[in-house]
């Protein structure tokens, strides 16, 4: 009826529209999420799990999405770990990331930074896998996916994806476990371009795209941000 579809585009928009800014965090920051506890659902100040496509109508991209528009907050899903297969921004157990699967193909990390009087901003942080469905098992798929870092200046408008930031999962399975044991482990350091500098409010996101083969998908996490400048 009328009124059915009135009242889900309220709520469809109001998703779309009206999602809390995140609150930009002040140079140096860090993040260990060493507080972060399994059963948490609720991210550390500055940080949200973001829908960058329309979960309604997405497909696995397979280009990162470079949209500035957000689709929805996404709230931490507790305890989760390789044995975890629903899509959902998950709490890793000191560490957060994400699974992209049923309705929500395209999900995201967003985190706000304040740089006014720095420059030489530097982000640095532990990129890794935590459920890996690819490669040689019980059930094997040959699903290739990348994370990478993206920024904006300000609160709107694209993200600018930073190319010498892509991570893919390996071909080593990891599967049915209810660990949250790191895959791959990798520090990522990548200095933001000069436009990032001396700014009120600086958006970063991590995300994701799907590179080649079929089946299901691996998880990507993050852990140990630090964001300070080159002289720090």
């Amino acid at each position: 009826s009328l009124m059915t579809f009135l009242g889900f585009f309220c709520c469809f928009s109001g998703n779309l529209f009206a999602q809390a800014q995140l609150v930009p965090q002040a140079l140096p920051y860090t993040q260990n999420f060493d507080a972060l506890t399994p059963a948490l659902t609720t991210m550390p100040e500055g940080l949200q799990g973001w829908t960058a496509s329309n979960p309604s109508s997405v497909t696995t991209p397979s280009n990162f999405t470079t949209t500035g528009t957000i689709f929805g907050n996404k709230d931490l899903t507790a305890n989760g770990s390789a044995n975890s297969t629903t899509g959902a921004i998950y709490n890793y157990n000191k560490k957060i990331g994400f699974l992209n699967g049923g309705s929500f193909l395209d999900l995201s990390i967003g985190l706000a930074l304040k740089t006014t009087g720095n420059s030489g901003i530097q982000v640095q942080y532990d990129a890794m896998v935590i459920r890996n469905a690819t490669g040689v098992g019980t059930t094997p798929t040959t699903r290739i996916n990348e994370l990478v870092l993206q920024y904006r200046v300000g609160t709107t408008g694209d993200f600018i994806t930073l190319p010498s930031t892509v991570y893919a999962n390996t071909l080593v399975q990891k599967i049915g476990a209810n660990d949250t044991d790191p895959q791959n482990n990798q520090i990522i350091k990548v200095i933001l371009p000069s436009e990032c500098d001396n700014q009120a409010v600086v958006q970063i996101r991590w995300i994701s795209r799907q590179v080649s083969g079929a089946g299901s998908r691996s998880s990507f996490a993050i852990d140990n941000i630090i964001v300070g400048t080159d002289q720090t």
